[in-house]
C-alpha cells in the first residue's frame, strides 16, 4: 500500500467519523479508489480489495481505540482538576 492510498484511506475513514452521513463501506471506498486511479492521481495497480480495504479499516480502528484508551485517563484527570477548582 503506498503512503498516498493509506492517506486516502485515512481521510475517508476519519470524515465518517466526524460525519456520520459521510461513512464509506469497504465497497465504497475501492470505488473511490478507482475513481482516482481513472483520473491518474493513483496507480491502477494501487487500488485495493474490498478484503484488503477491511482489514485496514479494523486495524485502523482498534490503533484509535487504543490511542483513545491511553489519552483518556489524562482527559479525565483535567475535567476533574479543572472542576475540583472550581469548587473550592
Amino acid at each position: 500500500m503506498t503512503a498516498t492510498v493509506k492517506a486516502y484511506l485515512e481521510e475517508y475513514f476519519l470524515s465518517g467519523n466526524v460525519n456520520k452521513t459521510d461513512r464509506m463501506s469497504a465497497k465504497d471506498i475501492v470505488k473511490e479508489l478507482q475513481n482516482l486511479a481513472k483520473e491518474g492521481e493513483i496507480q491502477l495497480d494501487d487500488v485495493l480489495k474490498i478484503k484488503t480495504v477491511e482489514g485496514w479499516i479494523a486495524r485502523f480502528l482498534s490503533s484509535l481505540r487504543k490511542e483513545y484508551a491511553i489519552i483518556q485517563p489524562y482527559n479525565n484527570n483535567d475535567t476533574n482538576n479543572t472542576n475540583s477548582s472550581h469548587n473550592t
